[in-house]
């Protein structure tokens, strides 16, 4: 799980952005205290903003090396968008 800040509109845009960008890899859950909405709907997403939230790559039983790489891209990228 990873904290995500979103605190606006375009910080909700670009965590869907990267959750498509991965979802060929793996889901991504976003949840928010009890909710969790699928990391590719923007509806779903911006129904969160004003709270920071977890954000969860959610990974097969059976890993591949390219899922197992693609995992930690996506964790430096949510790391990134988080800094700014």
């Amino acid at each position: 799980m990873i904290a995500y800040n979103l605190n606006n509109i375009d910080r909700a845009k670009e965590l869907v952005e990267l959750s498509e960008k991965y979802s060929n890899y793996f889901p991504v859950d976003v949840r928010q205290k009890h909710y969790i909405v699928d990391g590719k709907s923007l509806l779903g997403v911006m129904s969160m903003i004003g709270n920071v939230v977890e954000v969860i790559p959610v990974m097969p039983n059976n890993i591949d090396e390219t899922t197992k790489q693609k995992h930690f891209q996506f964790i430096q990228d949510i790391q990134k968008l988080g800094r700014d």
